[in-house]
């Protein structure tokens, strides 16, 4: 059993504490007044007010010699109990790193056998072994073990406070090594999990590094989620302009994200939109909104779980102010400010609006796609560079989330042709009008004037039923006589034509093969005649009426005149 750890060795996991960011041996020195300096004792210092931090022992401290305030050498004995769970975890996370040490072994050597924490503490040591990677992995991995037993100690953060202290009282038992956690009082992950030594009866460094002191963490894990994103739209038409109000071409999008829990003074966090070209957004419609907190602090959810929200003053968040018109590179930001005063973890949704200029690539199915996806940029202020080591840059680094994408659809549409009831030949310029069926808009959403092949299409279309009507006919061919009829593109993109109730003048027996008719003669109006028959044989009587009563007012005028 290989118990002794040669004093360098942890000497080099302190010296290497910073730049691991989630192992420390030591950070400074500090001991808190009203600690015993002889007990074991473990300071974290940084963003400890309301954290809830556990103590987890791996190892005990054996055979220490010293000089003065400094130990020289010692031994690292495991925690028998927690041997097995300590050897898979570091087994674990040695081969998810790819190994560690020169020969990048993934199993425990015979020479640790019965003291694992002795093969994880020379992971990192003062040979120029460096293997921080499996270090982080090792901590994660073992807090969250369901075998983590019950803690040491735990110490919670005070109000205000910029430093909290574990005491574990008499070193024989007590000092060592362990692995602590940072949680707020539900549990939830705060920072990074923490390895570190204890001090040891008044010996505070060993071979001139600090012991028994840390700093917290933000935790890497604790990344940000991607955003969900929606859109209250699964189809819409293409426009060539801003919509009305209230049209129903216009898509609200809505983004939600969830807040970082160890946010600090500049945070950065905001929601980046990336449309794509066709596409444009724009802040009409844009709210911002943050879950509520009850009384307790809990954050609220109605009865079916769903986030229950407030509204987000100016004061938290950046409003967009124009409109981007997407061509895949482009951005709309929204951004959140003074992120460090929000609720830590709480839920952020935003919502603003856009709509489609220009016809998307369609598929053999007549289907077209137009998407936009969001992500989530995040990360702490940058320090100066002239202060920041290249670690801590790094660290300070803005993050993206991965993206999450809203897709709405445009259907290729359909399309007619226009011919003539004497020639049953093709007809150009007959003008078409299409309106959405119920909209009150005085301006058609389409108009289209037949070529020489007589063809009407609408393209570019959303779901719903549309009118199409008329609006000017071919030279030689009866003005007053002018179909209206329905078309509806039905969800997955499939057109269906309607009949013209009034002239029956739609052949729609062959839906991929429509004709619309423009008579001259009222003769050539169908035999059925639809309503239109009635209308113009009442419209000749009456003219003919008109014309009698005419005649017998005249031949009375003139009988009048000769008496």
């Amino acid at each position: 059993m290989k118990r002794n750890i040669v004093s360098r060795t942890l000497a080099g996991m302190a010296a290497a504490a910073i730049s691991l960011g989630c192992f420390a041996l030591g950070a400074g020195t500090a001991q808190a007044a009203d600690t015993d300096p002889n007990d074991a004792t473990i300071t974290l210092s940084g963003e400890v007010a309301g954290h809830t931090f556990k103590a987890y022992q791996l190892a005990t401290y054996e055979k220490v010699k010293s000089d003065g305030t400094d130990i020289t050498s010692m031994e690292l004995a495991t925690v028998g109990a927690k041997a097995d769970l300590i050897k898979t975890t570091a087994e674990a996370a040695a081969a998810e790193a790819g190994g560690v040490g020169a020969d990048k072994t993934t199993a425990l050597p015979a020479a640790y056998t019965g003291n694992p924490a002795g093969w994880l503490s020379s992971w990192t040591g003062a040979d120029g072994t460096n293997d921080a990677t499996a270090v982080r992995l090792f901590t994660e991995k073992y807090v969250a073990s369901d075998d983590l037993g019950d803690p040491s100690a735990t110490v919670t953060g005070a109000e205000g406070a910029d430093s909290a202290v574990f005491d574990f009282g008499n070193v024989a038992a007590n000092a060592g090594w362990f692995v602590i956690t940072d949680t707020d009082a539900n549990g939830a992950q705060l920072g990074s999990p923490i390895l570190v030594g204890s001090t040891w009866t008044g010996k505070v460094s060993l071979n001139g590094v600090d012991l028994g002191e840390a700093t917290v963490k933000p935790s890497e894990t604790d990344t940000v989620a991607a955003p969900t994103k929606t859109a209250d739209k699964t189809s819409v038409s293409v426009v060539s302009s801003a919509p009305a109000k209230g049209d129903a071409n216009w898509i609200t999008y809505t983004l939600t994200g969830v807040l970082p829990k160890n946010a600090t003074a500049g945070y950065t966090y905001k929601f980046v939109d990336v449309p794509q070209k066709g596409l444009t957004v724009t802040p009409s419609g844009f709210t911002a909104q943050i879950q509520s907190v009850d009384e307790n602090g809990k954050l609220k959810v109605d009865a079916d779980g769903n986030s229950v929200y407030e509204n987000l003053s100016a004061t938290y968040v950046t409003a967009p102010r124009r409109q981007v018109v997407g061509d895949g590179a482009k951005t709309f930001e929204i951004a959140l400010k003074n992120v460090e005063k929000l609720t830590p973890g709480a839920t952020v949704k935003v919502t603003y609006q856009g709509y489609v200029t220009a016809e998307p690539e369609y598929n053999e199915a007549g289907v077209g796609e137009v998407s936009n996806a969001a992500h989530i940029e995040y990360g702490p202020a940058a320090a100066s560079a002239s202060t920041q080591s290249a670690e801590a840059a790094a660290a300070t680094t803005v993050k993206s989330t991965e993206s999450a994408a809203a897709t709405v659809k445009v259907f290729k549409g359909g399309q007619f042709t226009k011919i003539g009831a004497d020639t049953k030949k093709a007809l150009a310029g007959a003008t078409f009008s299409l309106k959405l069926k119920g909209s009150t808009s005085t301006t058609a959403l389409r108009t289209v004037t037949s070529g020489e092949n007589g063809v009407v299409a609408f393209t570019g279309l959303g779901a719903g039923t549309y009118v199409v009507t008329e609006t000017n006919v071919p030279d030689g061919y009866y003005s007053e006589i002018k179909p209206s009829f329905e078309m509806t593109v039905n969800d997955n993109g499939t057109i269906v034509f309607g009949k013209d109730a009034t002239w029956d003048l739609v052949n729609n027996a062959d839906q991929a093969n429509v004709t619309v008719t423009n008579v001259n003669k009222v003769t050539q109006l169908p035999s059925t005649g639809g309503m239109g028959l009635g209308v113009i044989t009442a419209a000749i009587v009456l003219a003919a009426g008109g014309s009698v009563f005419f005649a017998a007012k005249t031949i009375r005028n003139r009988r009048t005149a000769r008496m």
